[in-house]
């Protein structure tokens, strides 16, 4: 028989016995509940990292595909010719640079009365409204612009004269941005190397412009016989009927008939390296001047076209081609127009094409995602 103090021995020790048996499992649980832990963590940042590897890797297979496909030309992605380039557009705008037909206003009052409405706007003594390129006169309660003024060049500061028809002038920042953006073409770098052609030149200041930036010869095109011989005085007022190192011409005659045959109109300086189009926005069909761009011999490679365009028409397609497909045309579809800017500045947006692109003209690379694709 046992003693009592050697059983409370003996019960002592099988109680620590079974407590350090406790503390030992759950030492053990808590140990393996922080691996587990751990585990699981490392696991989701070795899926993450496996996933962000394997993510690149297809990326990388792509690339490498497309590069292996066959390059395609910039015709495969030409896209058709919007329906509302096809029609003249209604721009309206305020007097100064409203385009509409002459009796449009007439119409809308006789419309109006036989309908017992009110006249838009309200006022009786409301100017009329002419077809650009019209004389206007003193009693039309006219206005026309005659800030104009050349911005740099050998002829900085020198003030325009305006002809006396209604006009839309290519406003002076609209100028400014444009020609800082040929200028980063790298257009000027070369003097007396840079021939270029302003189509509805107007007071022809745009292509001033160019000749007092270091253009050799430019050639207004304007249908209103005001427009030419203001180009003249303007031309005289900078001096340029005097310099040895730049020349002009001036040819009254339609725009399609100048692009269409030159030669029929006296256009003798072609191609040329700079074409700007500032055509009246409601007497003319976009979609029919980009096609007559296309297969214009005036037009050769490289050839840098702004087409000053309202935002009413949206946007001009990226990439124009000639959309002739009879016989004659399939062996020679004419010039590729690429889209390399399309910038809005108010209601106006000038549209940047290159012809033909040979990689030559620095900072004249293909900007899809300016004409709203």
């Amino acid at each position: 028989m046992y003693s009592s103090t050697s059983l409370e021995i003996l019960l002592l020790i099988l109680f620590y016995i079974s407590l350090t048996k406790s503390f030992q499992v759950n030492y053990d649980r808590t140990s393996i509940e922080r691996n587990n832990f751990g585990c699981t963590y490392n696991y989701n940042k070795h899926r993450k990292s496996a996933i962000r590897n394997s993510t690149l890797k297809s990326q990388t297979s792509n690339k490498e595909n497309e590069s292996n496909k066959p390059s395609s030309s910039a015709t495969d992605y030409a896209t058709p010719i919007p329906k509302n380039l096809k029609r003249k557009v209604q721009a309206k705008r305020p007097f100064l640079g409203h385009v509409v037909p002459k009796y449009a206003r007439d119409e809308e009052k006789k419309i109006n009365k036989k309908n017992n409405r009110r006249t838009r706007g309200g006022t009786k003594g409301a100017p009329k409204l002419y077809a650009q390129g019209q004389v206007y006169t003193s009693q039309a309660n006219s206005y026309s612009p005659s800030n104009l003024r050349i911005i740099s060049g050998s002829a900085k500061g020198k003030r325009l004269v305006s002809p006396d028809v209604y006009l839309r002038p290519m406003m002076g920042k609209v100028r400014q941005a444009l020609y800082s953006t040929l200028i980063s073409f790298g257009l000027y770098e070369r003097e007396g190397f840079i021939r270029h052609l302003d189509i509805f030149s107007g007071s022809g200041s745009v292509g001033l412009e160019s000749l007092s930036r270091g253009a050799t010869h430019c050639t207004f095109v304007d249908l209103a016989p005001n427009c030419c011989e203001t180009v003249h005085t303007n031309a005289e007022r900078c001096n340029f009927h005097k310099s040895s190192s730049t020349s002009y011409d001036v040819q009254c005659c339609d725009a399609f008939a100048a692009l269409d045959n030159p030669s029929d109109v006296n256009i003798n300086h072609g191609p040329y390296h700079i074409i700007t189009i500032c055509p009246p926005y409601e007497e003319i069909v976009y979609a029919d001047l980009l096609q007559s761009l296309c297969h214009s011999s005036l037009v050769q490679e490289d050839t840098i076209i702004i087409v000053e365009y309202p935002v009413e028409l949206r946007s001009l397609p990226h990439i124009v081609q000639s959309n002739k497909d009879d016989d004659e045309k399939r062996t020679n579809r004419g010039t590729v127009l690429v889209g390399i800017r399309n910038r809005k500045y108010g209601r106006t947006v000038l549209a940047m094409y290159i012809a033909n692109p040979s990689g030559r003209v620095m900072n004249a690379e293909s900007r899809p995602e300016e004409f709203g694709l």
